[in-house]
C-alpha cells in the first residue's frame, strides 16, 4: 500500500513510529563507543533529531521528543536526570515556534538551530558541570571537548535534516 492511499489516521501513526524509530536509532549511534568518533570528540546525534522533528512538527512534538531524547541522553551521559531533557525542551519548543512564526524552516535555517541548540546545551553543560564547581582548567573541557562537539553535531546533522524532511513530507495531509 502507497503511502497516498493510507488513511490520515494510519499515516501519522506511522510517520511518529517512524520519528521513535529514528531518535532510537540517534540514541544507540550516540551511546556506541568510538562509533564516528574522530580525535576522541563525538557528535550528539539525538539533538538534531529532535530539533529537525520540532522544527518540522510544531511545538507540541518538539516538546514531547525533547524531553524524550534528553532523558535518553541523560542515561547514557550519566548526568542529573532531567538535565539535559529540560535543556531540550526549552530548545525544541523555542525551534518549533521559530520556525512557525519567523524563520522558513528549510536547510540554513535548520542547520543554524541545530548550532545554536548544540551551543546553548554544551554551554550550560559546561557551566553547570564544571566552571561552578571552581576547578583549575576547565577552559581546556570548553575548548577541546565541548566547542569541538558542537562543531562535529552541527555537520553529522546535515543528512539527518532531509531524512527527517523527507519523512514529514512524506506523510504530511493531503
Amino acid at each position: 500500500m502507497a503511502v497516498a492511499e493510507m488513511s490520515q489516521r494510519k499515516r501519522n501513526a506511522v510517520k511518529w513510529i517512524l520519528y521513535s524509530i529514528l531518535l532510537f536509532v540517534a540514541f544507540i549511534f550516540q551511546t556506541t563507543v568510538d562509533l564516528f568518533q574522530i580525535f576522541g570528540v563525538k557528535p550528539i546525534w539525538i539533538l538534531p533529531v529532535i530539533m529537525y522533528i520540532a522544527v518540522f512538527e510544531g511545538e507540541w512534538a518538539g516538546a514531547i521528543f525533547g524531553v524524550v531524547g534528553g532523558l535518553f541522553w541523560d542515561t547514557a551521559a550519566n548526568k542529573l536526570l532531567g538535565f539535559n531533557a529540560i535543556i531540550l525542551l526549552v530548545l525544541t519548543v523555542c525551534a518549533a515556534l521559530l520556525s512557525m512564526y519567523l524563520i522558513k524552516a528549510n536547510f540554513w535555517n535548520s542547520l543554524l538551530i541545530v548550532l545554536a541548540a548544540a551551543l546553548i546545551q554544551g554551554l550550560a553543560d559546561y557551566v553547570f558541570c564544571y566552571l561552578i564547581w571552581g576547578h583549575s582548567s576547565t577552559h581546556l573541557i570548553l575548548i577541546k571537548k565541548i566547542l569541538p562537539t558542537v562543531a562535529y553535531t552541527t555537520i553529522a546533522a546535515v543528512p539527518l535534516f532531509f531524512l527527517v524532511r523527507k519523512i514529514s513530507r512524506a506523510f504530511r495531509p493531503e
